[in-house]
């Protein structure tokens, strides 16, 4: 299954980078985008892995999430396609930020 990336979400990893590379090192934010853009790979191959956000459960949503360590990669499954929408640290406020992120 093909995935694509929404500008959001590719604003979101260049943003991770970004934090990690001050925060912590240039290294370790190639190990942590490495293993976000892997697990998002593997979505690929399986969708069905991941859950819909306890967040959204009282929506009519077809949002799913993986998590990989901290980070929560909320995605979404069209015919052959695999959407992600956003990738966010799971420490934050994920009810008010799904809610203006993805149901708008």
């Amino acid at each position: 299954m093909k995935v694509l990336f929404s500008e959001e979400a590719i604003d979101d990893l260049v943003d991770l980078d970004g934090f990690l590379s001050v925060s912590e090192s240039p290294e370790r934010a190639d190990v942590i985008i490495s293993g976000i853009q892997e697990a998002c790979r593997k979505l690929g191959k399986f969708p069905d892995q991941g859950h819909v956000p306890p967040e959204l459960d009282g929506y009519k949503t077809t949002y799913r999430e993986m998590r990989f360590k901290v980070w929560r990669i909320i995605y979404r499954v069209d015919a052959r396609r695999l959407y992600i929408f956003a990738i966010v640290d799971s420490r934050r406020d994920m009810q008010s930020f799904l809610e203006r992120r993805l149901l708008r």
